[in-house]
Parts: structure tokens; C-alpha cells; sequence
């Protein structure tokens, strides 16, 4: 199986996170299709409580104006004032909980679904949350959701948003790759289903954020000080990956997880 999608995904969330001051984030796939069997599909999640995960995709989609079937003039009234973006975005919209005193600063929402909302997420200790999303199509949209777990910290939408659609940007890069090279092989809608669904489960937390500085072609040096590790520690992890991997450099890990028939 391709792992670079997986290990592009966490080089996004954290860069996300890092910028946002965020909890947690997700990246999914919303369908407003009428007959549409799964309108919510989540593809990447990190430090995302499954529980919400599951609820949200449930129900509290329902009454989420951040989606695109959402965006009425009561959902862009409360829509993120202070960002231009591309029209090819949906603008980034935030909910606050009702709480936060200073749910007025960015784009709050005060609407009666708001308490549908917030009932369900409260559960899991949500306080804010902020999304953004990129239409695939006409009835399909990729989303990236980012929350707050702590009580008076306002997410830092404008310094992430750059880098949201620089994410929303690269996953509709592979899935539209994807599904072309799947039409054109044969391969059933299911096994991309499934493929998008798997996880690099072979590699740690850790050795999958050293395997996405190796591609951005970083040294070890360089690698021991984006993630505070020794050089010795990024060597012994880049030993274990090529092991996993059956591969002896770097260059033959970067061919490896670009190449669509490789799997461990």
C-alpha cells in the first residue's frame, strides 16, 4: 500500500496544530449527495476523541453551518470576517462554546443549532472548534476540522489557515490522482475506500514524523531539531524504518512510499 498520503497528513496536522494552538484535527470527506449512503467519511485524525468522531458523523453534521450544504446567510454571518481567501474555499468558519467571554472575537455562532451542536461535543471537552473546507465536486467536499479542548484560549485562525489550505490543497491533489489511476486500473471504489482508510500501523507516532522530514529531504541534523531528538535517536529510528520497509537508504524509503504497489 501507498503510506505517503498517511505521513503527508501528519506533516500537515502538525504544522496546523503548531499554528493554531489546536488540540486536535481531522481531515474528512463530506458528501451533501440526497442518496448519499455515508455523508461523512473521516480519512485522518489526530488527538481527536473517536467518540466525537463517531457522534459527529452520526448526527452532529446535521447541524454543523461550516458545511458547504450549510452555508446560508446565517452560517457566513458568523464565518471568519478578517480572511480573503480563494474562492475555491469555503471561508473558515468557528464555533465557540457558549461559555467563552470572548466568543465574540472571531466569528461565533449563536444560532438555535448551536445547541445541538455544543451538547453533543461538550461531552468531550470541546470549547471551540474551527473547519474549512474544498469541494471536490459538486456534491463532494474535503474538510478540515480543528478544536480546542482548553477553556479561554482562542485558536489562532489567520496564522493556520495558510497552512489548512495548503493541506486541503495536496489531499485533493492524491485522492483526484487516486480515483483516476483506480478508474483506469480497474480497481474497485471499495479497495480506495480501504486504502485511504489504512493507516501506516507498521511505523510508531514517532518514526512516521521522522520518515516525513526524510522526505522533505531534511538531514538528520536537521531532523534532530525540528523534533528535539538526538541525532543518535533519529539514527536509530531511520534504522528501524528501513528495516520495516526492506530498504537500505533514503532514497530507496522515498521510492518505496511512492510507489503504489509497495506494501509490508
Amino acid at each position: 500500500m501507498n503510506y505517503s498520503f498517511e505521513i503527508m497528513n501528519q506533516g500537515h496536522s502538525r504544522n496546523v496544530l503548531r499554528r493554531s494552538d489546536a488540540d486536535g484535527i481531522s481531515l474528512f470527506l463530506y458528501s451533501n449527495a440526497p442518496n448519499s449512503q455515508s455523508s461523512v467519511y473521516f480519512i485522518f485524525d489526530w488527538q481527536t476523541p473517536q467518540g466525537a468522531i463517531q457522534l459527529y458523523q452520526s448526527k452532529l453534521f446535521q447541524h454543523d453551518l461550516s458545511l458547504p450544504r450549510g452555508r446560508t446567510e446565517q452560517a457566513d454571518k458568523w464565518s471568519v470576517p478578517t480572511l480573503k481567501r480563494s474562492k475555491e474555499f469555503f471561508t473558515p468558519f468557528c464555533y465557540r462554546a457558549r461559555d467563552n467571554p470572548n466568543a465574540q472575537a472571531v466569528g461565533s455562532s449563536h444560532n438555535p443549532s448551536d445547541s445541538n451542536y455544543w451538547n453533543g461535543l461538550s461531552r468531550y471537552g470541546y470549547h471551540q472548534t474551527c473547519s474549512m473546507s474544498l469541494s471536490l465536486s459538486r456534491t463532494k467536499h474535503l474538510v478540515v476540522g480543528f478544536q480546542s479542548t482548553t477553556s479561554m484560549k482562542n485558536l489562532r485562525v489567520d496564522r493556520a489557515m495558510p497552512a489548512v489550505e495548503e493541506w486541503l490543497l495536496d489531499a485533493r491533489d492524491f485522492i483526484v490522482d487516486t480515483s483516476l489511476t483506480t478508474c483506469m486500473s480497474g480497481v474497485s471504489e471499495n479497495d480506495l475506500a480501504e486504502n485511504l482508510r489504512k493507516s501506516s500501523s507498521a511505523l510508531s507516532a514517532r518514526e512516521a514524523q521522522v520518515v516525513c522530514e526524510v522526505l522533505k529531504g531534511l538531514s538528520n541534523k536537521e531532523i534532530s531539531s525540528n523534533l528535539s531528538l538526538s541525532e543518535y535517536t533519529v539514527e536509530n529510528h531511520l534504522k528501524r524504518i528501513y528495516k520495516k520497509f526492506g530498504v537500505k537508504n533514503r532514497t530507496a524509503l522515498s521510492a518505496a512510499l511512492n510507489s503504489k504497489d509497495f506494501s509490508i
